[in-house]
């Protein structure tokens, strides 16, 4: 592994040594940074909530939804 980044500084000269140096350790802290708050208990998914129907909240004796299958179609049929 040392042969291949010492190969990659032979190749892209000094420029390469200090730009993998200093994105190194950004990388490194972004890591731990990310590390702290995933163990605080952050998370990238919003809470859960539910919603109700604010139209049907005062009357039970609604009905709920139902799904229906819509009419086939047939090709080529003309329309009435």
């Amino acid at each position: 592994m040392s042969s291949l980044l010492a190969e990659l500084y032979q190749e892209f000269g000094w420029k390469s040594r200090v730009y993998g140096s200093l994105g190194g350790r950004w990388l490194l802290s972004r890591i731990r940074r990310e590390e702290n708050s995933l163990a605080d208990g952050w998370t990238y998914e919003p809470p859960t909530f539910y919603e109700r129907n604010a139209a049907v909240t005062d009357n039970s004796a609604a009905q709920l939804c139902q799904c229906t299958q819509p009419a086939e179609m047939l090709v080529g049929a003309s329309s009435p």
